[in-house]
């Protein structure tokens, strides 16, 4: 997959930006991102980026967004805290990748299948190396077990209970992380899902800098902050 940066100045519109860049994806869902959180755009350009307000304005400005079939952001999340604890400083920036297109639901589907094959529907076959556990009110996790090495994390699977995370089109929320590679150390993990039609979603995190008990919390964190960028006055 191609990648191309962004170059792009929000003072040269003629439109009020608030110094942000607009971005339009190829199904016609409109974005407002800060520029300096827009990293990348994906998959090469749009064959056909439809009509716009005014093709005179600098590509990125309001009346003349970017087109695009996917794109790369940065998210600072917040970590969860009561008032007057420290911030808790593992919970660092993390990039997202928005799609136009479906892509990431294939990923979600089969991690769906790997928790019901190893964890739901044939327990008995993996009893020695499978364990389900609750890492959260929301989430469970089949975990893969190290032979001779309990202590280092094996690869897992964690899916939200039915009707305790947003799911679109049945499909429920799911994660997969890799094994560790020493004891105590940190896997990494990523999601991918459809939030709705014409919009798609992957990201990925280390279990170390967002804990499994706060995943679901991370998630709603990073739904809402697309949510909030998007601009449906500039939807095509």
């Amino acid at each position: 997959m191609s990648a191309e940066t962004i170059s792009y100045d929000p003072e040269s519109c003629t439109t009020e930006t608030d110094g942000r860049v607009f971005v339009r994806l190829a199904s016609g869902l409109a974005f407002a991102f800060p520029a300096f959180d827009l990293l990348r755009l994906r998959d090469g350009p749009v064959d056909d980026p439809g009509p716009v307000a005014d093709p005179d304005e600098p590509e990125g400005c309001p009346l003349n967004p970017i087109v695009a079939h996917a794109m790369v952001v940065r998210y600072q999340p917040v970590a969860p805290r009561s008032p007057g604890e420290p911030a808790d400083g593992r919970w660092r920036p993390e990039l997202l990748q928005i799609f136009s297109w479906g892509g990431p639901v294939a990923l979600q589907d089969i991690a769906l299948d790997r928790f019901s094959e190893f964890c739901i529907k044939r327990p008995e076959v993996f009893q020695h190396g499978r364990a389900l556990e609750n890492v959260s009110p929301v989430l469970q996790e089949c975990r893969g077990l190290t032979p001779g090495t309990p202590d280092i994390l094996g690869p897992s699977t964690m899916v939200a209970r039915p009707g305790t995370h947003i799911e679109h089109e049945g499909r429920r929320f799911a994660v997969r992380c890799d094994g560790a590679f020493s004891p105590g150390g940190s896997r990494s993990c990523d999601a991918h899902y459809r939030m709705r039609d014409g919009l798609s979603l992957m990201y990925r995190f280390e279990d170390g800098r967002i804990p499994l008990a706060h995943v679901a919390e991370f998630d709603l964190q990073v739904r809402a902050f697309i949510e909030a960028r998007r601009v449906p006055e500039y939807d095509q």
